[in-house]
């Protein structure tokens, strides 16, 4: 009887089966790919990117979302064709203002699960867009090092004495010096002029980086980025003080040896003061006259927009008033002008786009007490 009774139980349990669900992994970003190469590129001339990514979901497509790293995305969808690994098409961009860029990807799949690639890839974590122009920035005087900035010694909180310079040259590059040192520490860093440096980038329009080769106590084998606000300037919530972030590091291992502002991204505001001295930043012809212009407030158009031969610009005015048009290249040459009455309401106005090279201009609307800009595109 006994034997029957476990033989019954093995019965049961033979022909009970059951279900186990796998939980939905999210999918995996495993890289992005610039068409710079370099990581830097200019203002108005397009940036694309390619995500590649793997997932397992059977079902469901895609979401692809960029981050721009200025409050701007691109999303795009992918079709879902099995478990393996996909790439999107170019994605493109065109940036509006210089800077320097974090750019993240987040790939979602049509289950809900989502995977964002918060740090990019070491070569393009950071994208640099540049002005062509007369911007430059320099820097003279001495902050205290904040605690864990040099390294070899983190508990050093003395004096840094500092002086550098990075302007435009006439092949577009940039050329200037730096020299750096530290009070009672063996630590030297310097770029002799002309030094070549990387890239110059001004954000808000009193927020200059700029990164290049430079030598630690007469070796080569480094880099160094500045970043600096001028306190004579007030805009896009960077101006008020003289502040300053030095990093140096090494190019064969990326080991930082001084940061004074360990572990914050390449992009990141100054927070040291410079306790004596001075840092001037003088920005682009554009960012200047941006900073009292806002592009829609005549409500203003072109079309077609890019032009190859006239194009229609389209403006309105609350009342009759005098008005003047310029338009300007990315180097801040006045290419264009007119001026008239306009009328209330809806204003046109024919510019001829036959005689200008090809390129990317900024049209300036001044009427009555304000100003509005506008980007128009010339192609042949």
């Amino acid at each position: 009887m006994k034997n029957k009774f476990l033989s019954a139980i093995f019965v049961i349990a033979l022909f009970t089966s059951f279900t186990v669900s796998k939980a939905n992994d999210a999918p995996s970003v495993t890289s992005l790919e610039l068409d710079h190469l370099s990581g830097i590129t200019h203002i108005f001339e397009g940036t694309q990117i390619k995500v590649t990514f793997s997932d397992d979901a059977t079902a469901g497509n895609y979401t692809v979302v960029i981050d721009w790293g200025d409050n701007t995305t691109s999303s795009v969808t992918i079709t879902n064709t099995g478990a393996g690994s996909y790439t999107t098409d170019w994605i493109y961009y065109d940036y509006p203002n210089s800077g320097v860029f974090e750019i993240k990807a987040t790939v979602t799949d049509g289950l809900g699960a989502s995977s964002a690639e918060v740090e990019g890839t070491s070569t393009y974590q950071y994208l640099a867009v540049t002005f062509f122009g007369n911007d430059f920035t320099h820097q003279s005087g001495s902050f205290n090092a904040p605690s864990g900035s040099l390294v070899s010694n983190p508990g050093y909180t003395g004096k840094v004495n500092m002086a550098s310079a990075c302007k435009p040259n006439a092949n577009g590059s940039n050329k200037g010096d730096l020299d750096l040192s530290i009070n009672g520490q063996n630590f030297a860093v310097k770029a002799t002029n002309p030094a070549t440096w990387d890239y110059l980038t001004i954000s808000g329009c009193c927020f200059a980086i700029f990164k290049g080769n430079v030598t630690v106590n007469g070796a080569g084998g480094y880099k160094v980025l500045v970043a600096q606000t001028d306190r004579n300037l007030s805009c896009g919530g960077y101006g008020g003080n003289n502040m300053i972030r030095v990093k140096v590091w090494n190019t064969t291992g990326n080991v930082v040896l001084f940061d004074s502002q360990p572990g914050d991204g390449d992009n990141a505001l100054p927070t040291t003061s410079l306790s004596n001295g001075s840092v001037g930043v003088n920005a682009h012809y554009i960012c200047r006259i941006a900073t009292s212009a806002t592009e829609n407030v005549f409500d203003m158009g072109a079309y077609p927009n890019p032009s190859s031969d006239n194009t229609l610009v389209h403006f309105s005015t609350a009342s009759a008033s005098n008005y003047k048009i310029n338009l300007y290249d990315v180097m801040g040459q006045k290419v264009f002008e007119a001026q008239g009455v306009s009328a209330t309401g809806e204003n046109v106005l024919t510019i001829n786009t036959s005689n200008i090279g090809a390129g990317i201009y900024h049209l300036q609307l001044n009427a009555g007490n304000e100003t509005g800009i506008l980007k128009l595109m010339v192609a042949r």
